[in-house]
This record gives structure tokens, sequence and C-alpha cells, in this order.
């Protein structure tokens, strides 16, 4: 049986008074969509004014490179503009105390190498041992 759009509305909505309340509904979840879709999502800046967990991780990325000295605590607030801006100067970036998707790729980019110095390898024991000593230590091990 193919049932047409006047058949189904006359399965839910038996007086006037449910085809408000479905209006209102379907009303109100077009409206939750374009507000779900015009958020900011991860690649969006975000600067001043700003809080939660992407301030906290650039943050404690920019105290572990030196360029946030204040409490991380996830309020994007005058001293985390300012450790920001530090960080964009001192790495040739347009220094705007906002976090755009290249700052934050420089952030990362910057994080990652200070943490995982590319010099050091892991030689399977639990210590890092720079480069051209690692052959040194295995020679010595009579590997």
């Amino acid at each position: 049986m193919i049932m047409d759009w006047h058949h189904i509305r006359r399965l839910f909505i038996k007086d006037g008074r449910h085809h408000r309340q479905l209006m209102r509904t379907l009303v109100l979840a077009l409206a939750s969509i374009m507000l779900f879709i015009g958020l900011p999502h991860p690649g969006t800046a975000f600067g001043k004014g700003s809080q939660g967990a992407d301030v906290f991780v650039i943050q404690g990325m920019l105290k572990s490179l030196g360029s946030y000295s204040g409490e991380i605590n996830g309020h994007y607030d005058q001293l985390t503009a300012s450790g920001v801006m530090h960080f964009q100067k001192t790495h040739g970036l347009p220094a705007t105390g906002v976090v755009d998707n290249r700052t934050f790729k420089s952030i990362h980019y910057a994080y990652v190498k200070h943490k995982f110095p590319a010099h050091r390898r892991w030689n399977g024991g639990g210590k890092s041992i720079p480069g051209n000593e690692e052959e040194q230590a295995l020679r010595d091990r009579s590997y």
C-alpha cells in the first residue's frame, strides 16, 4: 500500500492542536540543526574569551615551549593571548594573539619536536641514546 503525505499526516495528527505541536517540534529541530552547523569546529580560530579543552591543550603546549607562564585553566585570557603572540613572533607568524589553523599547526609541530626530538632513538631498553652513540652501545653489548 502506497501512502502519500496526507495519509501519513492523518495517522499522526488528530486535531489542530497536534498539528501546531508537530510544527513547533519541526521548527525547533530545524533551528537546532542550523545552530549546530554554525558552531565552530576544531579548525576554526579561537581567541580571547574562549574556554574549554582546546584552550587547555594550547596553554599546556605553550607552557612546555616556554611561551606561556600562566595557569593552565582552559580560559583564554590576556595572559594566554600574550603567550600566543610571543609564540607567533618567535616563529615568524603574524602576531595576532589568536590561534588560527596555521598557528595551531605550528604550535603542535613545535611541541612534538620539543617532546620527541628526532636525533634521539629508542634502543628498546627504556632509555634513549643519542644518534651516533647507539652503534657504540650495541658494539659494547656484543650485538
